[in-house]
């Protein structure tokens, strides 16, 4: 088993952005499309036209229509506003932004040494609908500006000379969730996380304080950790609490076994004496650390933090 602690890298640089939708191709069978959602080239051949494509006219991309964007990007800000309050009785009839379809490449390498993690791309919001391709697979769809999403590109990335890949996504904000402004785009930042293959689920930590008093707090921690190993795992959990000093003030450590292709909830309980309490005045903030080292305890697997109020 490798040691592959958990890196979470910016994804917000280098994109290109199209203004208007674009025909996006169907992929039978899923991946190695070509085109617009890859950049590798469609394969030539008779079956391969039967097995991989359907019959719609797909799009050529003309690199002048695409402008090179950094995350956070909203493209209706850009427009111009449109005033119709004659013909629509709604928010929009005091001049509003039109809103509209937009599409997103970038692309990107990922190392050789990578091979063997679980490499994932998360996306703190998207306004609104929005699907995602990765080298020609259709990630998923999207449908809410307001909450994040996450896809596992894992078994479909390119490493090292395998060549470059690529991200595709499209994105339609003709429908509105809110009267108030919500703009159009990925309008929050992306991320590209790597980690072992046994680690913290997202969002996998999840914190409660049934007994809270100012000589005292109970915590308790459940945390999710999968085994994406196919193997049976031993290794060693340490929760820790830290304050906003980084100093260690609570912390607790046991053996885990999870069979392959499995996860568990590990709970934990812990005492925080004299806790500085969390109020408008005063934010305080301490955070849950999560460490998962192999049986031994000589190599860190994975690390994963959650701030605690």
């Amino acid at each position: 088993m490798k040691t592959m602690p958990r890196t979470v890298q910016s994804f917000d640089s280098d994109w290109l952005f199209h203004l208007g939708d674009l025909p996006v191709r169907h992929a039978v069978k899923g991946g190695m499309t070509g085109g617009l959602t890859d950049c590798e080239q469609i394969a030539e051949g008779e079956w391969l036209k039967i097995a991989f494509f359907d019959e719609r006219e797909q799009a050529v991309i003309n690199e002048r229509e695409w402008k090179s964007i950094d995350l956070p990007h909203d493209w209706c800000v850009e427009g111009n506003y449109v005033y119709d309050g004659d013909k629509v009785k709604h928010h929009r009839s005091h001049g509003y932004l039109p809103v509209g379809i937009g599409c997103y490449r970038k692309f990107f390498e990922i190392p050789v040494e990578d091979q063997g993690k679980k490499i994932s791309i998360e996306f703190d919001g998207v306004m609104r609908n929005c699907t995602v391709w990765v080298n020609g697979h259709e990630m998923g769809t999207h449908q809410s500006g307001y909450t994040g999403f996450c896809y596992d590109i894992t078994d479909i990335a390119r490493y090292g000379e395998e060549g470059q890949n690529v991200i595709f996504v499209r994105v339609d904000a003709s429908d509105y969730e809110g009267w108030w402004y919500e703009g159009c785009g990925i309008y929050r930042h992306v991320w590209l996380i790597k980690s072992d293959r046994l680690h913290v689920g997202r969002h996998g930590t999840y914190v409660t304080t049934p007994v809270v008093r100012e000589d005292e707090a109970q915590i308790n921690i459940k945390t999710t950790i999968f085994n994406e190993y196919v193997l049976t795992i031993s290794a060693i959990i340490k929760t820790s609490i830290v304050d906003t000093t980084k100093q260690v003030v609570a912390s607790f450590s046991n053996k885990i076994t999870i069979e392959g292709d499995s996860y568990i909830e590990n709970e934990t309980v812990m005492a925080l004496m004299a806790p500085n309490l969390w109020s408008p005045e005063e934010p305080y903030l301490y955070e849950v650390i999560t460490e998962i080292y192999d049986a031994n305890e000589n190599q860190m697997l994975d690390i994963y933090k959650t701030p605690l109020g």
